[in-house]
């Protein structure tokens, strides 16, 4: 367990100094988008007043044409910036399961709780500190629903799913980077998978 405490602690700090940087490349190019939209219209104002004709259009169209590339990689170092954060999120709730911090751990599936199950209330399957608490890292709706439908035993699973299942959870426990990258994209909507394929 320390192991991946070590892990998650290193990429926190790994992504924090990347923010930075992408922070500091978003204000230089939110300048620079500036810049250019304000010599699209001196150039333009500049050619009308002079009546320069076709090389204010062709001054203009290259001011124009850096514009909208400085937006297009503006938009992009925004959401690497906007991913990043994520990602720190991710991991601090990593942390906080690691470190038994359920105060870090805001999703307590509490509509969820049935009044009257067989064992829901007894194993503190929701609320403050609980299973669902400590094991939920769905990023949907669905996805929350149908991990509280197993959690309270109303998924029936053949073995053969079973096996399956706990397969693939072999497989995710060594790719750590991917279960991180997963979970991020899926907070930014980005999750193309289908959700049945997805449990």
């Amino acid at each position: 367990m320390t192991s991946n405490k070590d892990f998650y602690i290193d990429n926190k700090s790994k992504f924090a100094s990347e923010i930075e940087s992408v922070k500091s490349l978003n204000r230089r190019l939110s300048l620079l988008r500036l810049l250019f939209f304000v010599l699209i219209i001196i150039s333009v104002i500049v050619g009308i007043v002079n009546k320069l004709g076709p090389v204010t259009y062709v001054i203009a169209g290259v001011f124009l044409a850096i514009f909208i590339y400085l937006c297009i990689k503006h938009g992009k170092s925004q959401r690497r910036e906007i991913h990043l954060n994520n990602l720190i999120l991710v991991i601090d709730r990593y942390l906080a399961r690691i470190d038994g911090d359920f105060s870090k751990l805001t999703d307590k599936g509490e509509e969820f709780e049935e009044v009257g199950h067989d064992y829901s209330n007894d194993l503190d399957v929701f609320g403050n500190v609980s299973l669902f608490s400590l094991y939920n890292l769905s990023a949907t709706a669905w996805g929350r629903r149908e991990f509280a439908k197993a959690l309270l035993g109303k998924k029936d699973y053949s073995n053969q799913e079973l096996l399956s299942r706990q397969k693939s959870c072999d497989e995710l426990v060594n790719n750590l980077e991917m279960l991180m990258e997963y979970e991020a994209c899926a907070m930014e909507g980005k999750s193309t998978k289908m959700p049945s394929a997805l449990i």
